[in-house]
């Protein structure tokens, strides 16, 4: 999986408390089934592809502690995941056109080399 700023945490994690408590109210009405059904941080398991992420750190939609969090559950449970942080980058940042195109530049040579090593791409 390729995943860019991604949404990883959509319910809550036991015993933490989340700040944006009417945003996750809101949720159910808006997926259509309880937001935990969706969450990719509530069904972690062995045997999950590989996984890069990359993430803007100063991302104000999707928090990047939930991209932390996510890493974290994948490597305990034996997957290969790799999280890639962009200090003061918001969300959509590795987007074409964005800036002055470095970011989108970099994130897709991370993700070539990270589809190399893997072996998905030659060299």
């Amino acid at each position: 999986m390729a995943l860019f700023n991604p949404a990883l945490v959509l319910a809550e994690i036991d015993g933490e408390a989340r700040r944006d408590k009417e945003r996750i109210a809101a949720l159910p009405e808006r997926f259509g089934v309880e937001p935990k059904e969706l969450s990719p941080f509530h069904h972690v398991a062995a045997s999950q592809p590989p996984t890069i992420i990359f993430h803007g750190i100063a991302d104000t939609t999707v928090p990047y502690k939930t991209a932390e969090k996510f890493t974290v559950a994948m490597k305990a449970a034996g997957n290969d995941c790799e999280l890639i942080g962009y200090p003061g980058q918001p969300h959509g940042f590795f987007n074409y056109g964005r800036g002055d195109g470095t970011s989108y530049e970099d994130t897709i040579d991370k993700l070539d080399r990270f589809l190399q090593r893997l072996g998905y791409l030659g060299k």
